[in-house]
């Protein structure tokens, strides 16, 4: 008897609701037992919808007249590394990249092989070109890698160094670097050099080293392959986010 009780006057309301245009729905919402059959769904929490959505494009300022002195006082320095590290952690999607290549662009002038080891990053036209580029700066990257898990920073640690080497692994056997030629030319030696693994015995010293000859031979190929920095990067296929 009581639920036809409910039920008539749940009727009731949503009868004056009507007539008044108000929400019959907030209505019956208010009366209980009917209310949590009628409650509107909770409402998706914002994070909840960023969640896989790409992140930021735009590079952090950074001092790029620091990042290759002729004599470090300290081949590690956590700052120095810290800042090379967050500069190219969004590089790895095209939009990142054409963000990053044209604000080093602008640090690094016109001509590239004045400043070859900056001007590695620094945009090029060619699709080629712009796919060593970014093999060059995960080599930078994972010597970045290192240098901060030698320092113990926060957050680093060896994984980071693994990662970075497996994503050079693909691009010497599958991309644009490994289609440069044999094991003896340019890319062939920066990808050896790359892949050094000295670190995994406790020689950090000697794979820091061998990243940064990857990384030097690199550049030296790319500004001579592309002497001329470009506004804006050059892709193959379709652009991608």
């Amino acid at each position: 008897m009581g639920k036809v009780v409910i039920l008539l006057l749940s009727l009731a309301l949503l009868t004056t609701a009507k007539c008044y245009n108000s929400d019959p729905a907030a209505v019956l919402g208010a009366v209980p037992v009917v209310g949590a059959m009628v409650a509107k769904p909770p409402v998706t929490p914002a994070y909840v919808n960023t969640i896989g959505t790409p992140a930021a494009a735009t590079p952090p300022e950074t001092d790029f007249a620091n990042w290759f002195p002729d004599a470090p006082k300290d081949p590690y320095d956590v700052a120095l590394w810290t800042s090379v590290s967050n500069f190219l952690a969004g590089a790895h999607t095209q939009a990142g990249w054409t963000e990053a290549c044209k604000k080093v662009g602008g640090a690094a002038g016109a001509d590239r092989a004045a400043k070859p080891l900056l001007g590695a990053l620094a945009c090029s036209g060619d699709g080629t070109v712009t796919g060593l580029q970014r093999f060059a700066a995960r080599v930078l990257q994972a010597r970045a890698a290192l240098a901060l898990y030698a320092k113990g920073a926060p957050g680093a640690g060896i994984g980071a160094v693994q990662g970075l080497q497996g994503e050079i692994r693909v691009a010497c056997t599958s991309d644009v670097p490994g289609r440069q030629g044999g094991p003896d030319s340019p890319f062939g030696i920066a990808c050896a050099k790359a892949l050094d693994t000295s670190y995994l015995t406790g020689d950090l010293a000697a794979t820091f080293a061998a990243l940064g000859d990857a990384y030097a031979a690199a550049s030296t190929e790319i500004a001579r392959l592309a002497p001329a920095i470009d506004p804006e990067p050059g892709f193959f296929g379709p652009a991608k986010k």
